[in-house]
């Protein structure tokens, strides 16, 4: 019980811009979809990522759609590094923001550990 109420703290936090670091659009939650060979159709975000966690978990492609998840938002940060190179001046601006998402990659990484755990 315990777990489901961790996995929905994790979808809110990929949610919410503030947590997250970055905006994470219903675009990008169809492509991981797809990427897994799930359906999902373009909704509202939140529905879209409950959708997406638990068609994953019901297919056993938890652990999959999480790293999915890391490899996205390690684009993401990617992104924001080359505007801080681009644009020297916006490194103060988007430095807390490039921190926010090593710390939701930190969580994926936890909440993949505490998912193989419990299957072991």
């Amino acid at each position: 019980m315990s777990y489901h109420a961790n996995a929905l703290h994790v979808e809110k936090h990929l949610l919410c811009l503030r947590e997250c670091g970055c905006y994470i659009s219903i675009h990008d939650l169809v492509s991981l979809a797809s990427a897994l060979n799930l359906s999902l159709a373009f909704k509202k975000r939140s529905l879209s990522i409950q959708t997406l966690f638990l068609d994953a978990r019901a297919a056993s492609l938890h652990i999959k759609l999480l790293e999915h998840m890391c490899l996205l938002l390690e684009s993401k940060k990617e992104q924001l590094l080359r505007y801080t190179s681009l644009y020297p001046k916006t490194h103060t601006l988007l430095e807390p923001q490039i921190n926010r998402i090593e710390a939701t990659k930190s969580l994926l990484e936890r909440e993949s550990a505490l998912h193989v755990k419990e299957i072991l």
